[in-house]
């Protein structure tokens, strides 16, 4: 491995320093066998992005501005957020009724269903009474 490592060591010396940092870094596994990683130009840009000084402090004016900035958006999070709990009630009201309605629909239903079997029962009756007792033994 050691030997592997160093045929490593030689051939990324050999190479352009851009070449060697940015793009391809050679590394020895552990079976010996060497093996090339690729990594992207973008993280060593956005690295270097983020050591980027921050920008000098604003003006009075500026600050005021941003100020009066926040002070609008902290009330249009809160007028968002009332609107919001608002919302969350309907819907909670809305299933309650829906619920509420369901039942009272099938409770309306099978009193509905009993109301016309009792009719057709009533006439069913009096079609058996109606027919002499010498027919329904046969």
């Amino acid at each position: 491995m050691s030997s592997s490592f160093s045929v490593a060591t030689r051939l990324l010396r050999s190479c352009p320093t851009t070449l060697r940092t940015s793009q391809y870094r050679l590394a020895a596994s552990t079976s010996g066998r060497l093996s090339t990683r690729f990594y992207s130009a973008t993280a060593d840009q956005a690295a270097s992005a983020d050591d980027a000084k921050p920008p000098p402090p604003a003006s009075e004016s500026a600050e005021n501005d941003l100020d009066a900035k926040l002070k609008q958006k902290d009330a249009d999070i809160a007028e968002l957020n009332s609107r919001l709990k608002y919302a969350q009630a309907d819907f909670v009201n809305l299933q309650k009724i829906s619920a509420r309605e369901k039942e009272q629909t099938s409770l309306y239903a099978i009193s509905n269903f009993a109301r016309d079997l009792i009719g057709t029962v009533d006439v069913l009756g009096l079609a058996l009474k109606s027919v002499p007792a010498g027919a329904l033994s046969e």
